[in-house]
């Protein structure tokens, strides 16, 4: 191992910089959903306990230069709130400058984003983040598909023995090892959301792996539009139908992909009043919301033999509870199927906790489009030094 397990990671008396993934929703600059704060508590709760210095960074949107509704003050007032002595500190050489003072408190920096050589693997700038710490932990799994500074420059500059893994990011990583290593034939996926583009490469590497692939809205209008169906008003990627096109013919004789028999639907708008139809009775001013019955009892009935399930696109809208029914009942047939279930992506994630039914799964990650890579075989970045 290019690195030291953080269970060994001498932290005493010695500032540790800890990279996470804190970005998290925000709704006028409040925390609407504080998930990833929360996983990332006890790796907190960890160095101070040993009587290390928890130099915290992250990043927040994607923003190309400061805007104030992004700064990570908000987290700094979050972690106020729940009882830790915090200090905010936007200026980089302040932040040296104090970073062995008090080691109580957290320091958290500001947006690593607003420093423009976060994005463009600056080793200037992973220089002088490196001279803010002595050991390097990295906790943000949601990044490591992802080349910034702060990920993959900077863990370089420190030595094998002063750089780790996080215990949040081991646990994902285990996670999703034990999925890829599951038999086919008792092996599925559900998967939705409106990155088209992003859940492609995954739905095509698991032709070969997964024995059902259950396709939900709005992932699945896409599927509809190259099949020459009509999905409304709906949303699609026009740029993606050829591939779609491309994925279901391989999937012939190797995989089940399921796309919804019936829909929840709304008139002209998203916030429309609700009915339900089959799929070949879309009109012009429909707008498919989520999953309708039948569906749900096509999806119970593909899940049965299922022994491991991944999750990254569940139907419905957060701001409007009741197009979230489709997705209860998923949650349900999951918990029933009594699989081992792991859900990724911020919306899936917040959509279990909203109806809470965290019980109902095995797992919530704290990755989106890094699980899909993960899952994918794909170039990961943000961990290579350690592997």
């Amino acid at each position: 191992m290019k690195c030291t397990p953080f269970s060994q990671l001498d932290v005493k008396n010695k500032r540790i910089f800890v990279r996470a993934d804190l970005n998290v929703p925000l709704e006028e600059e409040k925390i609407e959903n504080p998930f990833r704060i929360q996983a990332i508590l006890p790796t907190i709760d960890t160095i101070l306990k040993k009587g290390g210095k928890v130099i915290l960074a992250t990043h927040m949107g994607r923003p190309s230069a400061p805007i104030s509704g992004l700064s990570t003050a908000t987290i700094a007032s979050w972690l106020a709130a729940n009882g830790y002595k915090v200090r905010f500190e936007a200026n980089l050489g302040k932040a040296q400058k104090d970073s062995s003072k008090n080691f109580d408190e957290v320091m958290i920096l500001e947006n690593l984003r607003f420093f423009p050589g976060e994005g463009t693997d600056d080793q200037v700038f992973a220089q002088t983040l490196s001279n803010l710490a002595d050991c390097y932990v990295n906790e943000a799994f949601g990044l490591i598909h992802r080349k910034n500074t702060s990920i993959t420059l900077l863990p370089r500059l420190f030595s094998q023995k002063t750089r780790a893994l996080g215990p949040l990011m081991e646990k994902e990583i285990a996670a999703f090892e034990n999925l890829k290593k599951q038999p086919k034939e008792t092996f599925s996926l559900i998967l939705g959301g409106v990155k088209v583009s992003d859940k492609l490469p995954l739905i095509e590497h698991f032709l070969k792996k997964a024995k059902n692939i259950l396709i939900c809205p709005p992932l699945s209008f896409t599927f509809m539009h190259a099949l020459g169906q009509s999905v409304g008003s709906s949303l699609i990627d026009k740029h993606s139908t050829k591939k779609a096109l491309e994925i279901l013919e391989k999937a012939k004789g190797k995989t089940n992909i399921f796309l919804p028999k019936d829909y929840v639907v709304a008139y002209k708008s998203m916030q429309g009043k609700l009915s339900t139809i089959n799929y070949d009775e879309f009109g012009p001013d429909l707008v498919g919301i989520t999953v309708g019955p039948k569906t749900i009892e096509l999806f119970e009935s593909a899940l049965q033999k299922t022994k491991a399930l991944f999750v990254n696109g569940l139907p419905g809208f957060l701001n409007r509870p009741e197009t979230l029914i489709g997705t209860k009942k998923i949650l349900g047939i999951i918990k029933k199927s009594n699989t081992y279930s792991m859900v990724g992506g911020g919306d899936s994630v917040a959509m279990v906790q909203q109806l809470d039914l965290e019980q109902n799964v095995n797992f919530l990650s704290t990755g989106g489009g890094s699980a899909i890579a993960f899952l994918s075989h794909l170039p990961l970045p943000g961990i290579a030094w350690c592997r």
